[in-house]
């Protein structure tokens, strides 16, 4: 099975006889915030191949209680440069390479109606982190679409493998504009958590960054501040046991 951290193989909470869905995000402190009733956090740590161990992983662990769905949810980076930090970006559908992954029209619908005046639109799944404003403008002039993250691609292909219906919720953590500093992105670890020593690190060999970083990540508090808002909104199953 790979690398699988302990909390992808918990048996599920046996108080809550709702449906389950499998939340893919790319973060620990993302999935902390995600993870209630009805919902099974699977984190990334931003590598792809273990973001699909994992999420098998969670399979394994619902066993008989086989998930109503899949949602990829979390920060993302701004590709329109009218989005700012904390504005939500809802799919209705997600580019793979050279395919477009459609969501789930009834519970992107439900999400819409829960949401604060969410962005309807499309969101860009990248294998890498687009850093550069350069590269965003290239991305959004040639697709359209809103914003970009790490995992929405690869967890639209998981649902449409195991005939899950999709959904794909991200709140804005960084503009179109912005241009992420190396020390931002040193520090994850592969458990999706951050090491805060590999951000110095990073830091002390290019110390001018450091307004960068700290910009940075006043501007990601805003997008977890209303990522777990949105959560909250969503309530159990993050909205799927409404549809």
């Amino acid at each position: 099975m790979g690398d699988v951290t302990a909390a992808a193989v918990d048996s599920p909470q046996k108080a809550w006889s709702g449906p389950w869905i499998i939340a893919v995000t790319g973060m620990a402190r993302e999935a902390a915030g995600i993870e209630q009733d009805g919902v099974k956090a699977v984190v990334s740590g931003g590598d792809q191949t273990r973001l699909v161990e994992r999420f098998e992983a969670a399979l394994l662990a619902l066993g008989e209680t086989r998930p109503a769905g899949v949602m990829s949810i979390g920060l993302g980076g701004g590709l329109d440069p009218t989005l700012r930090p904390g504005d939500a970006v809802l799919a209705e559908a997600v580019l793979a390479g050279g395919r477009t992954l459609r969501t789930d029209p009834a519970w992107t619908l439900r999400i819409k109606t829960v949401l604060p005046n969410p962005r309807l639109g499309l969101i860009a799944g990248q294998d890498a982190p687009v850093t550069d404003p350069q590269g965003r403008r290239e991305i959004f002039q040639s697709t359209g679409a809103l914003c970009v993250d790490m995992e929405s691609h690869t967890a639209g292909r998981l649902a449409e493998a195991n005939g899950l219906p999709f959904a794909a919720v991200r709140f804005i953590s960084d503009g179109a504009e912005r241009r992420l500093p190396k020390a931002a992105l040193a520090g994850l670890r592969p458990d999706g958590g951050v090491s805060v020593a590999a951000v110095i690190a990073a830091l002390a060999l290019n110390p001018f960054e450091l307004p960068g970083l700290i910009r940075t990540g006043i501007e990601a508090e805003a997008g977890f501040k209303a990522l777990f808002g949105g959560c909250g909104r969503l309530g159990p199953a993050l909205g799927f046991g409404d549809v």
